[in-house]
């Protein structure tokens, strides 16, 4: 990647950043996100990870999007993404919060190794790839105080993956679209009611795309 380029990615990735979290990364997360940024890119070739675009769209609509979370995962002691396919957002947010314990649950074998990749090439560490379905995931003697995801599923299935992974007392939240009544209406009316509660809903828009999202945060229950 030309010199001039590599500064303008690093400039949207610390941009986004600013955005999302309110503050401004340091150098070494920003080297972190470029790493990744260029190994999405460099995979994304062969398999089919996110849908083609800009770098500037994958910014906005992936790095930004799941960076988001990154002040809820300042008070987690560890994460899990359920589905974390490319990295988003468990991934991202490692690269943000380095010395935060994350688990990457992925059952699908080529993106679990480009995870493990991206992980090696940036260094991060106290980060597992579980290269397995959530519900068949039972870590011995471990519960998540954050179990997260983005485009998985309807609110109430999220929360039937997240149930036995998510400490009592512990946070689930699913990134989501501007649109979540019908999703807030099912929750109401499901199981995961009788194990969770809706404590918070986060809305905020990415500043490129100008889209509007929402976090739906909830709270298991003791």
């Amino acid at each position: 990647m030309p010199d001039q380029r590599q500064d303008e990615t690093v400039e949207r990735l610390a941009a986004g950043c600013l955005a999302a979290t309110g503050r401004y990364p340091d150098d070494a997360a920003l080297g972190r996100l470029r790493i990744y940024l260029e190994e999405l890119a460099r995979w994304n070739r062969s398999i089919n990870l996110v849908a083609r675009d800009t770098v500037e769209r994958w910014i906005d609509l992936h790095f930004t999007d799941s960076l988001f979370l990154a002040n809820l995962a300042r008070k987690a002691e560890n994460l899990a993404d359920i589905g974390s396919g490319a990295g988003f957002p468990g991934l991202c947010v490692k690269c943000a919060l380095p010395e935060l314990d994350v688990t990457l649950i992925e059952p699908r074998a080529k993106r679990a190794a480009f995870l493990r990749q991206v992980a090696r090439k940036a260094g991060l560490f106290g980060l597992t790839v579980a290269e397995t379905r959530a519900e068949a995931f039972r870590p011995k003697n471990k519960k998540f105080s954050l179990v997260v995801s983005r485009g998985l599923a309807a609110a109430a299935d999220f929360l039937a993956l997240a149930s036995h992974l998510c400490a009592p007392g512990g946070t689930a939240a699913t990134l989501k679209g501007e649109k979540i009544e019908d999703e807030l209406a099912a929750f109401r009316r499901s199981a995961a009611a009788a194990d969770f509660d809706l404590t918070e809903t986060h809305p905020y828009t990415l500043p490129i795309s100008g889209k509007r999202r929402n976090i739906l945060i909830f709270k298991k229950k003791s």
